[in-house]
């Protein structure tokens, strides 16, 4: 939005956003078995059922996006504003790689969905498409989508081989670096910045938080050591429209690779402000780690905090994450336990927050009512 108009709405809400974020109570929306991944502007909330792609709304329920031809599962992992879903799926396709043609009966690729295209499959960047094929184990996803309609991603571990991506409908894909390895997490709107992990030099395994404006990359560094030092991890997994990152560090050496399947150092949730240091957000009292997720306009965050540092291979890539209690963190409340600011007798106990739209809504999962069974959710904040 360029004209002053348009920001109007947000200059109001920008006004009660201290109220908001102290808030101690929100209104809590079953989602059912919707495993929620985003949540735009409008409250448009994107995830998958069943290993099928769905949007939720206040106002239609739960819809399928259903499947490409010949697939087998979708999930949705983003939403623009103008409600553009990306995601993941599976169906057959041709690859041709260094040793000729290779024909895949499940291919992962991305997919972009739209209520007038429906769901349409982007295939496979053409530089993984020059590794060796065996069995088709290639698989690249899409983590987020702009207003612009700009996807980025990455693919799966093939021979210690990943690379971050962007998309668009006019140029199709492109690398964000062909030397190191990398991966891209979140863009923004204002200059499309993308940002992710990287190796750096003359390492394999992705290691540090990198932010990339206009092809050029930069080193994030980490809490505990810059850009040179590599026993130390971090990554950066979103950016909002103020130029904000926000992800994750280790306080100290890491006694393993940073992408391993286990982090022997704790990690604490970052901020990164422009022009900025990395700003440690701590954790929940008696919590070792913590990790942010996401940042909304405002630079209310959201993330978990817990004892447990795990990578977990899930259909959108390996994602670090702590398991435990979710967190929001403002400037003015710092952080706080997402369940000490729901109802009391709700029954409600949230274990994943995943996304906050601009006006504080956030989606995830928890349990309801003492049943093991994981529903989706839907924070609303109750303005004071």
């Amino acid at each position: 939005m360029s004209n002053k108009s348009a920001f109007a709405p947000f200059l109001f809400l920008f006004c009660l956003m201290p109220a908001l974020t102290v808030a101690q109570v929100y209104t809590v929306t079953d989602l059912g078995p919707l495993v929620p991944r985003a949540i735009n502007t409008w409250g448009q909330v994107v995830g998958e059922v069943n290993n099928k792609a769905a949007m939720w709304t206040s106002f239609g329920g739960r819809q399928s996006l259903g499947l490409l031809e010949g697939g087998t599962f979708s999930n949705a992992t983003a939403i623009n504003d103008l409600g553009v879903v990306v995601g993941n799926a599976n169906a057959p396709a041709t690859l041709t790689g260094e040793d000729g043609s290779e024909s895949c009966a499940e291919l992962g690729q991305p997919f972009i969905w739209t209520s007038v295209t429906g769901m349409q499959g982007l295939g496979v960047s053409a530089p993984l498409q020059h590794l060796i094929l065996e069995g088709c184990r290639i698989y690249a996803y899409a983590n987020d989508i702009n207003i612009y309609g700009t996807v980025v991603g990455g693919n799966r571990d093939i021979e210690t081989y990943k690379w971050g991506f962007e998309w668009t409908s006019s140029s199709g894909f492109s690398t964000l670096e062909t030397d190191f390895q990398t991966a891209a997490n979140g863009i923004n709107n204002v200059g499309q910045e993308v940002v992710g992990q990287t190796s750096g030099a003359f390492l394999s395994e992705l290691s540090h938080a990198a932010l990339w404006v206009s092809g050029g990359m930069t080193d994030l560094g980490t809490l505990a050591g810059g850009s040179t030092d590599f026993f130390h991890c971090s990554g950066a997994n979103d950016i909002n429209d103020q130029d904000q990152i926000v992800g994750w560090s280790t306080l100290s050496s890491a006694t393993v690779a940073c992408d391993d399947q286990d982090i022997a150092s704790p990690v604490h949730a970052f901020l990164l402000n422009a022009g900025g240091a990395m700003q440690d957000l701590g954790a929940l009292p008696a919590d070792a780690s913590s990790v942010a997720n996401k940042v909304n306009f405002f630079g209310v965050i959201i993330g978990s905090s817990g004892n447990t540092v795990v990578y977990k291979d899930q259909v959108g890539g390996e994602v670090l994450q702590v398991i435990g209690r979710p967190f929001i963190w403002s400037e003015a409340g710092g952080m706080q336990n997402l369940n000490a600011l729901i109802p009391v007798h709700s029954g409600w106990v949230l274990e994943t927050a995943n996304d906050i739209n601009i006006w504080g809504q956030i989606v995830g999962r928890g349990t309801l009512n003492g049943s093991p069974q994981l529903h989706g959710f839907l924070l609303t904040p109750r303005f004071p």
